[in-house]
């Protein structure tokens, strides 16, 4: 087969190593860069009105999950082309739904064997029919039920897929744990949570060092600096999808406590969520009273055998072994 257009090889020419894009593809003043061009405008739009940088007009989607990509590919993966698209066996859309309107032409056209779409793309684009998608990428089982609660038939073509942390960059230096500073972890991005005055009225009686860390107010270096000087950290956000902080956290060895939420909708659709899909005995453990927060910590349960979230992590969730895994998925 030859194709139409001269942007394009032939498929005997077929690149095979993966193509993982956040964005449209520019092909040149036409009309297969009218997506490009229209992200463009409306990333430019976002900077103007969020006053954010310029240097992050062309990012899109979540920072971390590109980067994990990135960092674990060990070049066998291929990022956001310019100027010309080489025939593909696979291609992967983490972020953009105009990317991936785009890319859903290309495969239609047979200039793509292989589509697939996530993890970091919203939910109700999946509402719409994709004949021409190979599997939707979601970061937990969790996040699945979301797909399903707008698309059945786009529910059926979901698969797991959670990204990785950089092991070596969030690693803890202070190794002590006799000191008793807590992190709590503080997210109302997806509703309210409790008084932070009330929870340091409640905890009072365990003469804790309580520091907060507000979700989207803190850099890398900040958020790791109070990880490397805690016994443990308390977590409140309503739902998450994946939950990277826990990651970036388990993997400097930080046993987690989670305040317990239901997540049972939506937008007024049914859906089971997670506060954190990931948390299990070696990681942290599940909190839904002061009274059962409390009794666990005086338990010293956050230093109990079982413990080993550093360990975890180095098992399942480098940058290296998740690029493994989401090659071995889309192959």
């Amino acid at each position: 087969m030859k194709f139409k257009d001269s942007f394009f090889h032939t498929r005997e020419n077929v690149n095979k190593k993966p193509l993982v894009i956040t964005r449209p593809i520019f092909l040149g003043f036409n009309y297969y860069s009218i997506f490009f061009i229209l992200w463009l405008f409306l990333r430019f739009i976002k900077v103007i009105l969020f006053k954010s940088q310029f240097r992050n007009l062309l990012q899109s989607g979540h920072s971390a999950v590109f980067d994990s990509l990135k960092r674990g590919s060990k070049k066998r993966l291929d990022f956001n082309f310019w100027g010309k698209l080489p025939a593909r066996q696979t291609v992967v859309v983490i972020s953009s739904e105009l990317a991936a309107l785009q890319m859903n032409y290309f495969k239609k056209k047979g200039f793509i064997e292989r589509l697939y779409l996530g993890p970091n793309i919203d939910w109700d684009f999946f509402k719409n029919s994709l004949p021409y998608t190979s599997g939707i990428i979601v970061p937990s089982l969790e996040a699945s039920t979301g797909v399903k609660c707008v698309s059945y038939e786009n529910y059926k073509k979901t698969f797991i897929w959670p990204a990785g942390v950089d092991t070596e960059y969030w690693k803890k230096t202070n190794t002590t744990k006799k000191n008793n500073n807590i992190l709590i972890y503080y997210k109302e991005e997806k509703g309210p949570l409790m008084d932070k005055n009330t929870i340091k009225n409640k905890l009072s009686k365990l003469k804790l060092n309580i520091k907060f860390i507000e979700y989207g107010s803190y850099s890398f270096n900040e958020y790791k600096k109070q990880l490397d000087n805690v016994k443990f950290a308390l977590f409140l956000s309503r739902e998450e999808t994946q939950g990277i902080a826990f990651f970036e956290a388990w993997s400097m060895n930080v046993f987690t406590y989670v305040w317990h939420y239901e997540v049972k909708s939506y937008k007024g659709l049914d859906y089971v969520g997670s506060p954190c899909p990931y948390l299990n005995q070696a990681l942290g453990k599940y909190v839904n009273s002061f009274e059962n927060l409390i009794q666990s910590i005086k338990n010293k349960e956050y230093c109990d055998k079982k413990v080993s979230p550093r360990k975890w992590v180095l098992k399942n969730a480098t940058d290296e072994k998740t690029v493994t895994n989401l090659i071995k998925l889309i192959s």
